[in-house]
């Protein structure tokens, strides 16, 4: 009986771990990447996006930057931060008329966490 048990817990882990690698896969490279463990990998990934035109040039999809956000408000890994505060700001001052909400919504974010900075 308990074998049995064990072998179906087994199964439902291998099918859960199989769910979520599933779900990753489904992302944008780029996102895989921002939503990486290792801090290197997510500022080589910010580094990139920085230095990319489609991200200064305002065709950029909400869900990048949510991701960009997320580093910028994360107190981690300070590089990455700092990078996705740049992202950040180049984004803001290329788009300031596309979203007047969203625009000042990053704003407040983006200098709350430069004062985070400061601090520091």
């Amino acid at each position: 009986m308990g074998k049995k048990k064990s072998q179906i817990r087994k199964r439902r882990k291998s099918y859960e771990k199989q769910q979520h690698i599933e779900k990753q896969s489904s992302l944008p490279a780029i996102l895989q990447r921002l939503r990486h463990a290792d801090a290197p990998i997510r500022q080589a990934a910010l580094a990139g996006l920085l230095h990319s035109s489609r991200f200064a040039n305002g065709k950029v999809p909400t869900d990048l930057l949510h991701a960009v956000r997320d580093q910028v408000a994360s107190k981690d890994n300070l590089l990455c931060s700092i990078t996705a505060a740049a992202c950040l700001g180049e984004y803001l001052s290329n788009n300031t008329s596309n979203n007047d909400e969203l625009t000042a919504g990053w704003l407040i974010l983006f200098v709350k966490r430069l004062q985070d900075c400061i601090e520091k």
